[in-house]
């Protein structure tokens, strides 16, 4: 189980990452567009964290068996509640008139940055 430092800081780089991610194909620039994705990046795994926290330890916590490619259930689910809580915040949000399209690249490249980083950095 992760501390809740461990989840915090992973947080914070989800969303950085997000930020940062996204400020490059940003044109025009919203300001209000990339915190709310960047808001929302941190909330996908403070979630799915605190979810699995009061959940009784099962096979959400039980780790693949690729060396190569150390990823857990739980790594998993740190991405899709990224990928959700980044399409919902965008979606009903400031890109509730834009295509869906524009909506789910920002939210498929926060879930792989949250993933990549519960992967790899926590």
């Amino acid at each position: 189980m992760l501390s809740w430092g461990t989840i915090a800081v992973s947080a914070a780089l989800t969303a950085v990452a997000t930020l940062f991610g996204m400020a490059p194909f940003e044109r025009p620039l919203e300001a209000r567009r990339l915190l709310i994705a960047a808001m929302a990046a941190a909330a996908g795994p403070l979630l799915w964290h605190a979810l699995t926290r009061v959940a009784t330890p099962g096979p959400l916590t039980a780790e693949l068996t690729a060396e190569a490619f150390p990823a857990s259930r739980s790594d998993a689910g740190v991405g899709l509640a990224t990928l959700a809580t980044v399409a919902l915040a965008l979606g009903f949000g400031p890109d509730r008139r834009l295509a869906a399209a524009r909506v789910l690249t920002i939210a498929v490249g926060s879930a792989v940055a949250g993933f990549g980083i519960a992967v790899y950095l926590t």
